[in-house]
């Protein structure tokens, strides 16, 4: 037979779990989103190195850094695997933005099941004081100072 107590303290445990899953997920997709925003500034990035190497004459070297050593290169060769970097880099970000709709998908669905609230912080600090006129009513009034 369970007491109170323990029935208690296994809803506070299962409460932590489900917050603890919610957390996780929300983490996951704040991953997602900042390897999408890293993938959109590599996409600007190269969009206007292939703009400016167009204009260059596709025979011209160029020289290229490829971790610490340096190449070179013919810029029709260049920009061939700049754009081949570029479909790639496209395809990497509409792949991000697949999986960011589905996790918030997946996080809207885990706050409807588990009834979960995302408070704002103008709630949050009227719950706080709300608690706070609680326990300052439980304590009882206050003994009276007087006045000198």
């Amino acid at each position: 037979m369970s007491t109170p107590e323990s029935a208690e303290k296994d809803n506070v445990k299962n409460q932590q779990k489900i917050v603890n899953g919610f957390k996780e997920l929300r983490e996951h997709q704040q991953h997602l989103l900042s390897e999408l925003r890293n993938t959109e500034a590599e996409l600007r990035e190269l969009h206007a190195v292939l703009k400016l190497m167009q204009t260059v004459d596709a025979e011209r070297t160029t020289l290229t850094r490829v971790g610490s050593i340096m190449t070179t290169s013919k810029v029709g060769d260049d920009i061939k695997a700049k754009v081949a970097q570029f479909n790639k880099q496209a395809a990497l970000r509409k792949e991000l933005e697949e999986k960011l709709i589905k996790k918030s998908e997946e996080i809207n669905e885990y706050q409807k099941t588990n009834n979960i609230r995302v408070l704002t912080e103008e709630e949050v600090k009227a719950l706080e004081n709300q608690r706070l006129r609680e326990q300052v009513g439980a304590a009882g009034p206050r003994p009276a100072v007087a006045a000198q």
